[in-house]
Formats: C-alpha cells, structure tokens, sequence
C-alpha cells in the first residue's frame, strides 16, 4: 500500500487493514448503527419478535464487540473463541491446550458460567481496559461505568499463548442460564475466528448448527474438534460431519477428532491436544496467517451488516405497524364512545325518573312563574326543591357517564384480545384490564363540577345582565340551564309518549332562559355549559382507560429507529 504523506495512517484490524480514509467515514456509520440497533425495541409478540430479538442482540454485540474494536486505529490479536454445547469439553481442550487448569472443567452443569479469555501479558490490557469485548466487565474491576450490570469475563495473561493470539473459553450455547447463553453469543459474534467443540454423541444436534450455518452466511472463519470418538467409529463420523459442515458452509474448515479416553487431572493425555495446539498456536505465531484469517472475517461481516441492519428495521416497522393497529382500535373505541355520550348528553337522556319527578315538584306549584314577574316578592322553598333537582341531575349524569365507561371499556379490551399482540400483552401485564378504581368517583367528581360550572356561569350572566335572578335563586336557574342543555336536541328527537315530557321540558326551559336573560344570552350560557358538559364527560372517559394507555406507552417501539437503521445500512454500505 501507498501513502502519501498527508493520508491517514491505515488502520490495523487484527493484523488486517482497513485505509485510513474509509476507516475514518466507516467509524462514525458504525457508532450511529450501533446507537440505532440499541433503540431497537421488540415488545410485541408478533410474528418474527423473538427472532429480531435474538437478531437485535447479535448485531449490537457485532458492532460493539468486533467492528468498532477492529477499525479503531489499534493493532488487536485474533479472538479466537471455543464453543460448543454443555458439556462438549470446551473447558478442557483449553486446560489441554494450555496445560494447566485455566478454565474450571468438571461434572456439573454448566462448569463455565464467568467466560475466560487467555492472551499474551502484552495484550492483556486490552482485555481490562474494554478495547477489546467492550461489553464484558473484567472480573474484579467495577472501576467502568455500567461493570456492575455488564456480564464478567475473567482475564488470564499466559505467556505460552502467542502475542496475536487470544482464545475464549464460552459459556455453554445451550446453557440452562439465558445470561449464559446470551453471553455465548455475544462473544461468537465478536470472534474472528470460531473453534467449535462437539462430541461424537452430539455433533448434529439443532443448536450449534443453526449458528454455524449463520456464520458460514456472514463468512465468519471455522474449526471443529470432535471429542469423545470411539476408535471404531471415527472414519464414519468424520465423513459425516465433514458433510455437514459443508452444508452449513464451512466446507473448507479443519476437523480434529479426539478419541474416547480417561482424563488425566482433568486433562487430556499427554499427546493428544497436541495437533489442535500446534495448529492453533501457529496460526497465532504467523502474522500473514493471522492477517488473512482476520482480513476474511472483517469483509464478510462488515459486508453482511447493511442487509443485517434492513432486516432488523423491517422488524422494528412490523412492531410499530403492530402497535399503530392496537393504539388506533382503542383511539376507534374512545371516539365512538365519545360520540356517543355526546349525543346522549344533550338528548334528554338524563332526564328521566328522578330527575323528571323534582323537576315537577320544583314548578308544580306555579311559583316559579310567578317569580319572574317582578311584583313577586322571593319564593321561599326553591332553594330545598332546586337543591333536591340538581342532586337528581348530578346522580343521573354520573350514571350515564358510568355506563359509558363500562361499554367503552368492554369495547377496547375486546379490541385488544381480538389482535394477537393485544392479547399477548394483556396477558403479561393483567393489570391493565382493570377499569380503574376511581371509575365511580371519576363520574361523580364530572358530574359536580359541571353543576358548579353552572351555578358559576349564572351567577357572571346575573352580574353582567343585572337580571332578577335572585328572585329565585342562582341554584334555581342553575337547574333550569342544566335541563336546558340536557334536553338540547330532544324536541327534534322526540317520539312516542315516553318522549313527551322531555321534550315539554326542553320548550319550558328555553322559555324561561328567554325571559331572564333574552334569546341571545340563553343560547351562550346554553353553547358555554354545552362544550363543559362535554370536557368533563369527556376528562372521565379518558381516565377510565389510564391503563391500556399506559400499556400502550410501555409496549411502544422507541419512535424513528426503523428510519434510523435504514439511514446506517445506507451509510455503511456507501463506506465499502
């Protein structure tokens, strides 16, 4: 390679480089799709969630863990990492390796739940500082930010490991513990190269194979050791997993078998590690080896990720389509509701039994008339009369507002069970189909303070007009407005005999507003009490589906990260 003497230095990736212009644009388009896929939420259980859960974790602990790291600007040894399923003997071919007890081997289950990488001294600052496996928190050092909550990951410098080289024993792949599993992983995702452990009872079982065809995809770089083969079989069985091997694109890949024997302090016989190590540890003491293997690793990964990036933003779209369908059925179930109330509140429904009784009990004795006319001294007896009416009135208008609530929350419950995510996400947080406790108090509270609402536009109406409302008192006109805009559209309304009443109440108060006040004031105390029946009304219904919204808001997709992958897919493939 070239340089001029005002280019930037190339950057070293594991041996590999990246230019140092491409490093320098490719950088910043990692860090922002690193950002992106952190935001990616997967709360609802629609088709393909788990997946892009699972999906969403590999390529953080992609970029975290082995992008970024590699296109830093510093010279970094290939991570070899050792999976496998439990109890494969991971932990010992390590001890094997190595000849000592590195990693604790043994009987239960799973043995190792703290991964252990083992470096060069040289290099083992790396480690610790979090250059390289970011994500992990070296064991006994909380001196990073989030050491406390990252998982641990126990640092061995050993100078019989090559510089260049650093081998990670994992935490078992199909672990009984999920922070295991995750952690095997995430640090599969990180690796440059994958040595693969299996046993002759198990080497096709789903799991590690779903992942080696996933890494033969991305052109992630293999070896697989075969242990525990019995003499006899050994030529069967490597024929049958060199094919699929090949399957899972990884035709090219070395194969080791180890035989069936009794361990030696928990290692393997003096002799018998011996080609892995040599084949390992001279991989690691080869720099053009290291170069080509890190070099093949780096392309296919930063290659895969655009499409990896579009796959992961499809699947946040599907979860905000998810959510935009259960956020609209629950808004379509409140505004249906909300016409309706609307409707119901103006059309004389609330005046019926108890409210029709003392309203004709308040102008049964002809009073009332009388006391508009100026030559009538103040009716006494109104004010018990039109306290008892507007008692009437607030308790039918909480009921109405009450049965309201109830259909409307049957209604959106419905809607939500009817959608597979809806129900999935009632079932996980039950709580949220509970009509709130205060659903009664709610109605209530709406209905006294639209009667308050009246009371005090009477009274500014009184002040301005200088009327004789006084003659018979503010709560007296207070109840005729409230009846005036209770019945509001019932004379258009009206049918039947059971209409009558309602509609001869409608007239009356109209009348009476008429001659305190005029046509004109009338119709703005009526228009004024109109739109503050409705805002109250309104503020209780709302209320009573607190908990589905706040369900809502809690399963919400974090907004703009579909567009956010889309736009880093874009950039990083413009970088290559």
């Amino acid at each position: 390679m070239t340089e001029t003497k005002n280019s930037p230095a190339p950057v070293q990736v594991s041996g590999a480089q990246v230019p140092g212009p491409a490093a320098e644009t490719l950088r910043p388009a990692l860090h922002a799709a690193l950002a992106a896929v952190s935001r990616a939420r997967f709360p609802l259980r629609v088709d393909g969630a788990e997946e892009a859960l699972s999906a969403r974790e590999s390529l953080g602990a992609v970029l975290r863990d082995y992008a970024l790291p590699r296109v830093s600007g510093t010279p970094l040894p290939l991570l070899v990492v050792i999976g496998g399923s439990t109890g494969a003997g991971k932990s010992t071919l390590l001890n094997s390796l190595l000849g000592a007890e590195i990693s604790t081997a043994g009987v239960l289950r799973p043995t190792t739940t703290v991964p252990v990488v083992v470096c060069h001294p040289d290099e083992a600052e790396l480690f610790r500082s979090g250059r390289i496996l970011g994500g992990f928190a070296p064991e006994g050092d909380e001196s990073r930010g989030a050491a406390a909550e990252a998982p641990k990951l126990r640092v061995v410098p050993d100078e019989a490991v090559p510089a260049g080289l650093a081998i990670v024993d994992a935490p078992d792949l199909d672990s009984a513990s999920e922070d295991n599993r995750a952690g095997a992983h995430a640090l599969l995702a990180a690796a440059d190269f994958w040595l693969f452990v299996t046993t002759a009872s198990r080497y096709a079982d789903a799991a590690p194979w779903e992942l080696l065809r996933r890494g033969g995809e991305h052109g992630t770089a293999v070896a697989l050791v075969l242990d525990r083969v019995p003499p006899q079989a050994n030529r069967e069985v490597r024929s049958h997993l060199a094919g699929l091997l090949a399957d899972a694109g990884h035709g090219s890949a070395s194969l080791f078998t180890i035989p069936e024997v009794e361990l030696e302090d928990g290692r393997l016989p003096e002799g018998l590690a011996q080609p892995v190590r040599s084949w390992l540890f001279g991989l690691g003491a080869r720099p053009d080896a290291r170069e080509r293997i890190a070099g093949k690793t780096l392309q296919s990964v930063l290659s895969a990720l655009p499409a990896r990036l579009e796959e992961l933003s499809a699947a946040v779209s599907a979860q905000e389509t998810a959510h935009r369908d259960l956020k609209d059925a629950v808004d379509a179930s409140r505004g249906r509701a909300q016409r309706d109330l609307d409707q119901a509140l103006v059309d004389g429904r609330v005046l019926h039994g108890e409210v029709l009784a003392r309203w004709q009990d308040f102008i049964g004795s002809g009073q009332f008339f009388r006391g508009i006319s100026p030559s009538l001294a103040r009716t006494r007896g109104h004010s018990d009369a039109a306290e008892q009416l507007l008692g009437a009135i607030r308790r039918n208008l909480a009921v109405l507002i009450q049965e309201t609530v109830l259909e409307l929350h049957a209604e959106a419950l419905g809607a939500l069970q009817r959608r597979g995510a809806g129900l999935a996400a009632l079932t996980e947080h039950p709580g949220a189909a509970r009509l709130p406790e205060s659903t009664t108090e709610e109605a209530e509270a709406a209905a006294r303070q639209w009667s308050l609402a009246a009371e005090t536009l009477v009274t500014e109406a009184e002040q301005r007009a200088k009327t004789r409302v006084m003659s018979f008192g503010v709560k007296g006109v207070a109840a005729v407005l409230q009846l005036a805009v209770l019945s509001g559209t019932a004379r258009e309304t009206a049918g039947g005999d059971a209409a009558r009443p309602v509609a001869g109440t409608a007239a009356l108060t109209e009348s009476l507003l008429d001659s305190l006040f005029g046509g004109q004031v009338r119709a703005e105390l009526a228009g004024a009490l109109r739109d503050r029946l409705r805002s109250v009304a309104g503020q209780a219904v709302r209320a009573s589906l607190t908990p589905l919204h706040a369900l809502l808001e809690d399963i919400a997709p974090n907004e703009g990260v579909a567009h956010e992958l889309r736009r880093s897919a874009t950039r990083v493939r413009e970088t290559l």
